[in-house]
Order: structure tokens, then sequence, then C-alpha cells
């Protein structure tokens, strides 16, 4: 039995009907396997779970862009400088995107900030490596902070 003609959406509408545009993708999520068997386990059925290479393939970030030249061609904030590790960066340590927005970036727009975090959250390694070369360790934060203020002083 086809899962999305089996229920009636409102107005008496089928949810292929509602959701005629995902329905390829889903019905590939939620199809029988082959043989509508359990590789693990003979004779039980099961439904298979398949990649979706077609919905993922069409999630884009408009906001946020690689450039060779700029921010070594590491992913940054369209028409900014700002990196998204620098942005995923104050996300790990608590802010929410509305605090970012509103207090460590305030020129960038909150869904510019939304979407570097959606970025970051699609592609967490990369980003998680970029965050780990460019933070400080804590002794060198406090050297350079020791050695700004030395430097500032009257």
């Amino acid at each position: 039995m086809n899962i999305w003609r089996s229920r009636a959406g409102r107005a008496g509408r089928t949810v292929v009907q509602e959701f005629a545009s995902l329905a390829p993708a889903y019905e590939a999520v939620f199809s029988r396997s082959k043989e509508g068997h359990n590789d693990e386990i003979p004779g039980k059925k099961t439904w298979s779970r398949r990649v979706m290479p077609s919905v993922v393939a069409q999630v884009k970030h408009p906001y946020v862009t690689k450039r060779r030249g700029v921010c070594g061609g590491k992913p940054v904030i369209t028409g900014t400088r700002i990196p998204i590790w620098a942005v995923a960066g104050w996300s790990r340590k608590g802010y929410s995107a509305e605090r970012i927005q509103r207090e460590i970036y305030p020129s960038l727009g909150l869904a510019e900030v939304y979407d570097a975090l959606s970025y970051y959250h699609d592609h967490k390694e990369e980003v998680d490596r970029q965050l780990a070369e460019n933070s400080l360790s804590p002794h060198e934060a406090k050297r350079r902070q020791a050695q700004w203020r030395q430097s500032h002083s009257s």
C-alpha cells in the first residue's frame, strides 16, 4: 500500500496532492527493500532506509560563499569577510542567533546568521576543523591580552 495515498489531508486532498514535490523523495526512503525482508534477520519484513541524494543536493546556502583569496578560500558570509567558523564559535559558546546578530555582527541580517549556522550544521566536521585551527589556547589568549594591555597603557 502506498503510504502517501493511505490518508486524506485537509479538504479531502490526499497527502500526495498536499506534498507532491516531496513525495518521490519520501517514497524512496520508506519503500520496501527489494525482497521486502530485513537482511540481518531472515524472514523479518521491514522498511528500508535509503539516502535521499535529490533532497540533500537541494540544500543551498544563499548567504555563504567560498572564494579563493577571501579568508583563504574558507566559507564566509556573502559580501563580507566574516568566516562561518567565527559565527559557529559564538554559537558553541551559547550565543543565540539573535544575540550573535545583535551584539557581535550587527551589520548582518538575522537570515545571514541563521544560514551560517545552517551551513555549520551541514558541514560540521569541516567548520569544526577550521574553528580549531583558528582558536587560541587559554594560555595564548592570556599572553596576547597582557601584551595588548602593555602596548596600550600610557
